[in-house]
């Protein structure tokens, strides 16, 4: 790749309806056999997922949407290592931006990253991934970063590091919710709170013969191995 490269461009179509995404490709989509990948120190963003509703008719002619989240590595299904070089100009990964990346143990952001910002869902479905480096500069995270990371047992927090806030989402929600593989956790040294967690209601079985059910979401529902949290020297929790 060349080394000015600063966007990774995409691809989308409408569908039409209501403005619907019918096709989104990112730059590197369907390549399934790619192993690795050094993204040039020069990028300057990861781009958000998008959502893409695939439209058929039903017998009464009534338009039926099929939706999925697609993003700039969808159908990268061999990749297991990416990495940017040091100091790389990075300042955002979208929502969205690392999801579903099946085979991904290895995400490396090397040395004097400019990090700043993660988005939701940046790692959700990436089930190989076995640890994360966050770097210093990220401030804020999104909730639901880490969703479905069944195999990572460790998430780092560079020294320095900058995080104050652990995002909520309105159903309680948090940065670390569903990461069931995480072990341990040290909560960055000026995160002032953990957020209030969220009961939510909803029905099981039809609406006529309901089954009111309650569940709690927190910032740290799902992570079920997760045996040890402590807080960074110098805490302002």
């Amino acid at each position: 790749l060349p080394a000015g490269l600063t966007t990774l461009r995409s691809f989308s179509a409408s569908n039409g309806y209501h403005g619907a995404v019918s096709d989104y490709r990112g730059a590197f989509h369907g390549l399934s056999a790619l192993t690795s990948l050094e993204l040039p120190a020069s990028v300057t963003a990861i781009p958000e997922g998008r959502s893409v509703s695939k439209l058929t008719y039903g017998h009464d002619n009534n338009r039926v949407g099929f939706s999925g989240m697609t993003n700039t590595f969808s159908g990268c299904s061999s990749l297991v290592h990416l990495s940017f070089g040091n100091s790389s100009a990075l300042t955002s990964i979208g929502s969205w931006g690392f999801a579903s990346l099946p085979a991904l143990k290895s995400l490396r952001f090397g040395t004097g990253s400019a990090l700043t910002s993660v988005g939701r869902n940046a790692f959700s479905g990436t089930t190989a991934l076995e640890s994360v480096v966050v770097p210093a500069n990220v401030s804020p995270m999104g909730f639901r970063a880490f969703d479905g990371c069944k195999k990572l047992s460790t998430i780092t927090f560079e020294a320095g590091s900058k995080l104050a806030t652990l995002a909520r989402a309105s159903d309680g929600s948090g940065v670390f919710t569903g990461a069931s593989g995480l072990r341990s956790l040290e909560v960055p040294p000026l995160v002032t709170e953990i957020p209030n967690g969220s009961t939510s209601t909803y029905c099981a079985g039809s609406s006529y013969d309901c089954n009111r059910q309650y569940t709690v979401l927190s910032s740290f529902s799902g992570c079920a191995a997760l045996t040890s949290i402590t807080f960074a020297a110098g805490s302002k929790l």
